[in-house]
């Protein structure tokens, strides 16, 4: 086991900088990683006379949320959906996904579609059959925490919404709906936020999020950044995204993409139906739980 910025354990007996630890992992050597050892400065405040220890080095823990939308607003599509992944490892699955895509580069079978798999990279509308087969059985397996808000665009909820707000205005809504809980409860952490470009109406992305992360209480540490169609990580909750559309949306849905969403349940955190002021979470009761029944059920807002 090598613990990090601790000194040379070498000197004393019995011990290495690198050493096996048995009994980690199945009896076979493992490595662990520790934070680094914090230094404190003694601070009395002033006006009541308190006296506490403050870390002078302890470093925040990143996040990133790749967030992307399904459906549109304007369009006769039946339903809008913004979705988002979290993690705090960005770097294994963007290295899962480029094994992936070098995977289907280099196989016979994919060879009429190479240019194709180049160009458009992991976006579940574009991608064959066999492609997006891969890829569903990659995601049950990559580290992020999954988080969704979903209008059933059918509803006298979204026709009244439609009346009074604009389409930027009900994307920032349901934006909105999606990052603030996010950002509260990670409110001790540097989140940073990533988007794939996207024109919506008469207002930019770039505007919409000036202006919602703008309006943030200025203790947050957030950052926010647009990206193109090559960032791989997008494709995460882009296949993601795909499942509940899918589900939602085509009048017999594949049993296939039934068995998807039931491999990914175990990822998802929160689904909120917003037509039916709802939320589905891993951590409710049975009938409000992350499941099939419960999302079918309440997105045609037929609540228990």
């Amino acid at each position: 086991m090598y613990i990090q910025n601790r000194r040379d354990s070498s000197k004393f007996k019995g011990c290495s900088p690198l050493q096996n630890c048995n009994g980690l992992i199945s009896l076979k050597p493992a490595t662990a990683y520790f934070a680094y050892t914090h230094r404190y400065e003694l601070v009395i405040q002033k006006n009541n006379h308190s006296i506490q220890w403050t870390s002078m080095n302890s470093t925040k823990k990143t996040n990133y949320f790749y967030i992307d939308e399904s459906g549109s607003i304007n369009n006769n599509s039946k339903i809008f959906i913004h979705g988002c992944i979290k993690t705090d490892s960005p770097h294994t699955i963007t290295a899962a996904l480029s094994k992936l895509k070098q995977k289907l580069l280099d196989n016979l079978y994919y060879d009429e579609f190479v240019d194709r798999i180049k160009k458009e990279g992991f976006h579940a509308t574009e991608n064959n059959i066999d492609m997006k087969a891969d890829f569903y059985k990659l995601l049950p397996l990559l580290d992020y925490r999954s988080y969704f808000v979903i209008i059933n665009k059918e509803t006298e909820y979204f026709k009244n919404l439609m009346k009074d707000k604009k389409e930027h205005e009900i994307f920032a809504l349901t934006l909105k709906k999606l990052l603030i809980d996010r950002i509260e409860k990670n409110k001790e952490d540097k989140n940073i936020f990533i988007f794939e470009t996207i024109q919506i109406g008469v207002k930019s992305l770039n505007t919409i999020l000036t202006e919602l992360f703008s309006s943030l209480n200025n203790s947050y540490d957030c950052e926010f950044q647009i990206v193109g169609k090559s960032e791989e990580n997008m494709g995460v909750i882009d296949y993601l995204n795909f499942i509940f559309n899918h589900i939602l949306t085509v009048e017999k849905p594949m049993e296939r993409m039934f068995q998807n969403f039931n491999l990914v349940s175990p990822k998802i955190a929160v689904i909120y139906i917003l037509n039916n002021d709802v939320y589905l979470s891993r951590k409710k009761k049975k009938h409000h739980r992350v499941s099939l029944e419960n999302l079918i059920r309440e997105f045609g807002g037929q609540s228990e």
